[in-house]
């Protein structure tokens, strides 16, 4: 009886392992040069963004949050950039991630002691998810076609330059 218990619990197991590797994945891979999948988001100041609306621009996607210092860090080059490049078919998407339950306020107090000028959506988790972000900040650039042209993962010193190259590039 003991070994007719335990060949059960295999087999139980292995039907089990069998239906979660035939369950499709709901992330779409991200890899440079595939499409960019689209969202609307809200920002800050309730203003509705949707991807799809930047088509023929040059978009910085940044995701991070409030608690990161490598997102802080990386802010005034951002900011940097958006400046440098405003007005040439380029735009700067950060979508904030942060999930607290006053997060909106906190971001908001955030952005003023920082002075960010750029657009910040808040995310709910979903569009955090469309993009497979496992770390913040995480950088995408997308170009005309809102095809991934680069990703960054985490912050180094002299980010800004090199997205600055890429963007220039792609303008």
């Amino acid at each position: 009886m003991e070994m007719i218990l335990k060949v059960f619990q295999i087999l139980i197991l292995f039907l089990i392992l069998f239906i979660l590797s035939c369950e499709k994945s709901n992330t779409i891979s991200l890899d440079v040069g595939s499409s960019a999948p689209d969202f609307v988001l809200f920002s800050i100041d309730e203003k509705k963004f949707t991807l799809s609306d930047y088509k023929g621009k040059v978009v910085l996607l940044e995701f991070w949050a409030t608690w990161c210092p490598s997102c802080r860090m990386a802010i005034p080059e951002i900011e940097a950039l958006y400046e440098r490049f405003i007005g040439r078919d380029f735009i700067v998407l950060s979508i904030n991630i942060d999930d607290e339950e006053n997060a909106k306020e906190k971001v908001k107090n955030f952005l003023n002691e920082y002075n960010v000028s750029y657009p910040v959506l808040l995310d709910n988790g979903h569009v955090t998810r469309m993009y497979a972000v496992r770390g913040v900040p995480t950088i995408f650039v997308l170009d005309r076609q809102q095809r991934i042209a680069k990703k960054y993962l985490g912050y180094s010193p002299g980010l800004g330059e090199l997205l600055a190259q890429e963007i220039e590039s792609l303008l």
